[in-house]
């Protein structure tokens, strides 16, 4: 017998039927999909975090992310962005064995010492330990890669990503918290240690430098002229201008002082151009010129970019600096000053190459 043969009422009957067992089967399709399964310890990890539970939020994170691992071991992105995490562990070791080693002394009968449960020196002899630690700036450079590797996390399912944003942010920040504390408890002139704190949070916020405010609770560990050495640091050995900044905004905001973006890039231009750095501060100016609208500060620092390569030598580039400055800003009130210069550099370029 055909549907057709039937009543209308039998045929109606016939057609719900079909329907609820159809939306039974795919119910039952979609629940069986593996990335849509939500771990019941994700919503008590994420209350965890939203409540300042630290620890418990750390214990039910390392399970969420076993199973992740367990359950897509081949997703090169999951490894990728592991990956990081282990790198992470391993120069947090590095640094407190290294702290450990250089400042055990220092450290004896300091309350709270034995509560971080620093790792013990592998080395003999306090300067013989420390010096398998390289500078900060070699550390920062040599992890790089792992930070900056191409991931795509939104290749995850959603409730893995969300997971992941929220341990990896946690677990980055216990980390920098750990290794800040021990250098401040251990070294009472910390200035240069100091940089070592700020390793992780540059390359963890690689790429992110609008989201300092993550990190505030361990830049509170150090005094403002630290704080001045830490921008310094972000700003000539790690090359992110952004990052400098940030510190010293909230360098400023932690001693009660108005910041001033214009000030602080003028300082910045001079600090570049005092190592013969007129690349690096031109990518300062690239990312600082776009918050600011006003010709004569843009022309100023046009010619603090023109004089750092004519420290150099290179006055065609110079040249160069200042004809861009009188292409794009002729309403500013320094015209006059830059078409000077711009003469100048272009009567040294020519004295240059009858040389």
């Amino acid at each position: 017998m055909t549907i057709e043969r039937l009543t209308p009422i039998s045929k109606a009957l016939v057609i719900t039927i079909s329907l609820a067992a159809l939306t039974t089967i795919v119910l039952w399709v979609r629940q069986s999909t593996p990335e849509e399964t939500v771990d019941p310890r994700e919503p008590r990890f994420i209350q965890a975090v939203d409540a300042g539970r630290t620890r418990e939020a750390l214990e039910l994170g390392e399970a969420l992310l076993t199973a992740l691992r367990e359950r897509e071991p081949n997703n090169p992105d999951l490894i990728a962005l592991t990956d990081r995490l282990e790198t992470a562990r391993q120069i947090s070791a590095l640094i407190a064995n290294h702290i450990r080693s250089s400042g055990t002394l220092l450290a004896e009968g300091l309350e709270g010492m034995d509560e971080l449960e620093l790792p013990l020196a592998t080395g003999q002899g306090g300067a013989g330990a420390a010096a398998f630690l390289p500078p900060a700036q070699e550390v920062y450079w040599t992890h790089l890669r792992t930070f900056t590797a191409a991931s795509h996390p939104e290749d995850l399912s959603n409730s893995p990503r969300q997971f992941w944003d929220r341990y990896g942010d946690l677990r980055m920040r216990e980390s920098v918290m750990e290794i800040g504390r021990q250098i401040v408890l251990t070294d009472p002139d910390f200035s240069e240690n100091a940089c070592y704190a700020i390793v992780l949070p540059l390359l963890h916020l690689h790429g992110r430098d609008d989201a300092w405010s993550q990190m505030e609770s361990v830049l509170g560990l150090f005094p403002p002229e630290t704080l001045n050495v830490l921008s310094e640091f972000a700003l000539l050995q790690t090359e992110r201008p952004r990052a400098a900044m940030a510190i010293a905004r909230y360098g400023a905001r932690a001693t009660g002082e108005r910041f001033s973006p214009v000030r602080w890039t003028l300082e910045a231009a001079d600090s570049c151009s005092a190592i013969h750095r007129p690349d690096l501060l031109d990518k300062l100016l690239a990312e600082v010129l776009t918050e600011v609208a006003n010709p004569d500060t843009i022309a100023r620092l046009g010619l603090k970019s023109a004089d750092s390569y004519a420290r150099c030598g290179d006055y065609a580039e110079a040249a160069r600096s200042c004809g861009r400055i009188l292409a794009d800003l002729p309403e500013t009130s320094l015209y006059g000053r830059v078409v000077a210069t711009h003469l100048g550099y272009l009567a040294k370029e020519e004295m240059a190459g009858q040389v």
